[in-house]
């Protein structure tokens, strides 16, 4: 039976709609991932993998804040906060702009979620929620994101979904690494799962009326038969129990 996941960590492969930059109508490059819709991304099965006592970290750029949070409630969790936001800067230090509909934007953020009691999975109070990094290729986000998040909750059992990379101590799902969907990650996992009580039969255990041979695993059945006219007057009953598959 597979270990159930205690800390989810996604940058969520969105689908947007905008076609251009703001300088000149360049179009947005061709990007490496398969997107999906927000009901696609709220119907994965996360609940069925995750621990009641769990957390989850859900990667968002700030016009996305309300689907992110979505999502979260979806697989399972409650939101608690923006629990970090990265700064993107260029190689020369200069703050990077994004084209938005209404004011650019500088940041993404992630967002902090949580199911049962994760207050005993904490290691530390000092970790800090801002980010400064350079922006480099389409998608890709800071390692010192992953860095903090380990810092924070030490040695839980931790998938990243939608990963593009291995990470040592993570457990990495991605179509950049093997192919698979992350459904696909979750539907072998739960196929593979052999749970003993659902492949074999309990054991019954029968009482039997020494005097008649009437067996039964139901007490207060057996107890009415005891009462009935002839055993009576019969020799003490005696009572043996054997056991028998369904």
């Amino acid at each position: 039976m597979f270990s159930k996941v205690q800390l989810i960590y996604a940058d969520l492969p969105y689908h947007f709609n905008s076609k251009h930059f703001q300088d000149g109508g360049r179009k947005f490059k061709e990007i490496s991932y398969v997107t999906m819709k927000q009901k696609d991304m709220e119907a994965i099965k996360i609940k069925k993998i995750i621990a009641d006592d769990s957390v989850c970290f859900i990667w968002t750029p700030e016009s996305r804040v309300k689907d992110a949070m979505n999502v979260m409630e979806a697989w399972g969790f409650r939101f608690i906060k923006i629990a970090f936001y990265w700064e993107k800067t260029t190689v020369l230090g200069n703050t990077y702009y994004n084209f938005s509909p209404t004011t650019l934007c500088s940041m993404e953020c992630i967002i902090y979620g949580t199911r049962g009691k994760v207050s005993k999975y904490k290691q530390c109070n000092n970790v800090k929620d801002k980010l400064d990094d350079v922006r480099t290729i389409h998608s890709r986000k800071p390692k010192e994101a992953r860095d903090r998040i380990d810092k924070l909750f030490g040695k839980l059992n931790k998938v990243e979904l939608f990963a593009t990379e291995d990470i040592d101590g993570w457990k990495s799902w991605g179509y950049d690494i093997d192919g698979k969907s992350v459904e696909n990650h979750i539907d072998e996992l739960l196929k593979n799962d052999i749970n003993v009580e659902n492949t074999v039969k309990p054991v019954i255990k029968n009482k039997v009326c020494s005097n008649c041979g009437y067996s039964t695993d139901k007490n207060d059945e057996f107890e009415l038969h005891l009462t009935r006219p002839f055993h009576l007057n019969s020799l003490p009953i005696t009572v043996t129990t054997k056991g028998n598959r369904e």
